[in-house]
């Protein structure tokens, strides 16, 4: 396995070499690069590096911490999707013009997109928005990155995690919900790429006080991040099968409790992690606590009289370290979702699209598995 690291860098027009931005030529990892490097990045690396013993293994990290996804999308996708400006310091399609422009180049395998750690508050982009310049950008690497095979680029999607700096669920829940509708076809057929793998992170730390103390604990688990991604990679590049995360439905509900079926056998880690609202945009969501469980149930107590939607993982941190309700029977958590209540019209309460936000990215890593030897 050998490494490669990309500096900061920004450009009013895309820049055809990556050039003085290097910052890490081709090595190999070696204790003084492993100071540094993504740990996620290194330990996703080891893991496909396992899986396919004979086959070489290049790993190439770009990261800037609270860039939009505006600055990251070309040109064409921003006019495509018509995309407002971000209210940051960073310019649209900066970082692609400097930085992903010029890695097209690559003979690219896979890509690690990961959506960082945060949300901004100010009005910047809605679920259309987000549906099409996040789609546009896929589309784009596929359709550029020098590889025979670039139209199936696999792209793993880190879904977004805790926040200390959003205390309540306004912005979380749908910036959750918009990327589940791109990632699983399963459950999303009509809005859903074909190749995206993704792992959920809103369960991965205890008790947040400040921003130093989110980056240590999320850093800390980034092992499980990248267990969570080469497995749903296994389902569903390697085996080409949809995600095989927990399908969901009510199958009773009435003003004495709320019960839940899942497709599989559950374990209950905790009584954390639903919560009801009267829309999925409503940022008042009031927790609802399990009461109980077993097997492929789960009973929650009654809804708000007011209430028309559950979800789940919808609080920025909605539970401590691997204590939220529900997980599978390998230890993987119950992605984000939101349902209609039975008395509800599903067309009118899961409205999703007047919500705005902006999305601060973080990180990119590009898997490369013939350029390194």
């Amino acid at each position: 396995m050998r490494l490669f690291h990309v500096g900061r860098g920004e450009a009013t027009e895309e820049v055809p070499e990556i050039g003085t931005n290097i910052e890490q030529q081709w090595t190999t990892p070696y204790e003084g690069v492993l100071e540094w490097y993504s740990a996620e990045c290194l330990f996703f690396g080891q893991m496909l590096s396992n899986y396919f013993p004979a086959r070489p293994i290049g790993l190439i990290e770009f990261a800037w911490t609270g860039t939009s996804l505006q600055s990251w999308m070309p040109k064409q996708v921003i006019e495509e999707c018509q995309t407002r400006e971000a209210e940051n310091t960073h310019p649209s399609s900066g970082i692609h013009n400097a930085i992903m422009h010029p890695l097209s180049k690559f003979t690219v395998r896979g890509v690690l997109w990961d959506h960082g750690d945060s949300i901004s508050e100010s009005d910047a982009m809605n679920r259309s928005e987000f549906h099409c310049a996040t789609r546009g950008l896929f589309d784009h690497w596929r359709a550029t990155f020098a590889d025979s095979t670039a139209g199936d680029l696999p792209i793993g999607l880190v879904q977004l995690g805790p926040d200390s700096s959003v205390a309540v669920a306004e912005g979380t829940a749908p910036v959750r919900i918009f990327q589940m509708e791109l990632a699983d076809p399963g459950l999303y057929p009509e809005t859903a790429m074909d190749k995206i793998f993704t792992a959920a992170t809103f369960d991965l730390v205890d008790n947040i006080t400040s921003s130093k103390d989110l980056f240590t604990k999320m850093f800390q688990a980034k092992r499980d991040v990248a267990h969570r991604l080469f497995t749903s990679a296994k389902e569903v590049v390697f085996s080409n099968e949809n995600s095989t995360n927990l399908r969901m439905e009510i199958s009773k509900a009435d003003k004495a409790q709320i019960i839940l079926e899942f497709s599989g056998d559950i374990k209950l880690n905790g009584s954390h992690g639903f919560a009801y609202a009267t829309s999925l945009d409503d940022g008042n969501w009031t927790e609802a606590v399990v009461v109980g469980g077993e097997g492929r149930r789960v009973l929650l107590e009654p809804p708000p009289i007011e209430a028309k939607v559950v979800g789940y993982a919808i609080h920025t941190t909605p539970c401590l370290h691997l204590q939220c309700a529900v997980y599978d029977s390998n230890g993987l958590p119950l992605y984000p979702r939101v349902l209609p209540l039975p008395s509800s019209s599903p067309s009118t309460t899961v409205a999703l699209g007047s919500k705005q936000f902006t999305l601060l990215m973080t990180t990119v890593y590009l898997i490369i598995s013939n350029s390194a030897n």
